[in-house]
């Protein structure tokens, strides 16, 4: 009971904030639609884009 009690004092003190910010939509697929990428090609592009950056990282880490 001690621990309902609790959760209620923190609701019943904490500030209320009736504006946060804005919900955006997911652009991923917008994104890919301009470059011109279906929806079928999505994981060959993502992983193509993990292995580039992970190659640029490799070689980022050798250069220092």
């Amino acid at each position: 009971m001690k621990e309902i009690d609790r959760w209620v004092e923190l609701y019943e003190t904490h500030d209320k904030y009736t504006f946060v910010g804005y919900l955006v939509d997911d652009p991923v697929e917008e994104i890919l639609e301009s470059v011109g990428v279906d929806g079928g090609e999505t994981d060959e592009v993502v992983a193509e884009t993990a292995e580039e950056t992970e190659s640029e990282m490799e070689t980022d880490q050798v250069e220092s």
